[in-house]
C-alpha cells in the first residue's frame, strides 16, 4: 500500500515482468553455454568441412555434401585408399548406399528428352520423370 491505496498492478505490466523473467534466464542460460569451450578436435573438424566447402568446384556445390563425401570415400576404396573416414560418412554410407554402391537420389530439373539421355549414359536406373 502507498498513501493509503493499494496498488494493483496492470495486466501488460505482469507481461512485462513475465517477459523479463524469461528473458534473463534464458540469457544466463546462454551464458553459461558460451562458457564452455568447444573441443578443438570438433574445432578442427568444423574447420576442414569450411575449407573443403571453399574449395568446391560450382558442379560440386550443387550436391548435397554427404552424397560428395559417401562418392569420393568410394572412389577412394576402390583405389585401394582406405582411410578413416568421419562417423557421419560412415554413417551415411551405411544408411544410403547400396551393396552395388548406388544411391537413390531426387533431382529437381526440367526434365528434357536430352537430361533422360544424360542420366542414362551415367548409369541411372529407374528413372521417374515426374510433372512439376
Amino acid at each position: 500500500m502507498m498513501n493509503g491505496r493499494r496498488l494493483t498492478p496492470s495486466v501488460g505490466a505482469l507481461i512485462v515482468a513475465f517477459w523479463l523473467c524469461i528473458t534473463t534466464s534464458a540469457l544466463a542460460a546462454r551464458e553459461s553455454e558460451s562458457e564452455q569451450a568447444v573441443h578443438p578436435d570438433a574445432l578442427a573438424q568444423i574447420q576442414t568441412i569450411l575449407s573443403e566447402k571453399a574449395a568446391r568446384s560450382p558442379v560440386e556445390n550443387k550436391l548435397d555434401s554427404n552424397l560428395l563425401y559417401g562418392m569420393r570415400a568410394l572412389q577412394q576404396r576402390r583405389f585401394g585408399q582406405l582411410r578413416i573416414e568421419p562417423a557421419y560418412v560412415e554413417s551415411f554410407m551405411q544408411e544410403h548406399v547400396a551393396a552395388d554402391e548406388t544411391v537413390q537420389v531426387s533431382i529437381q530439373a526440367k526434365v528434357s528428352d536430352g537430361l533422360l539421355a544424360s542420366l542414362a549414359a551415367a548409369g541411372a536406373r529407374d528413372v521417374n520423370a515426374l510433372a512439376a
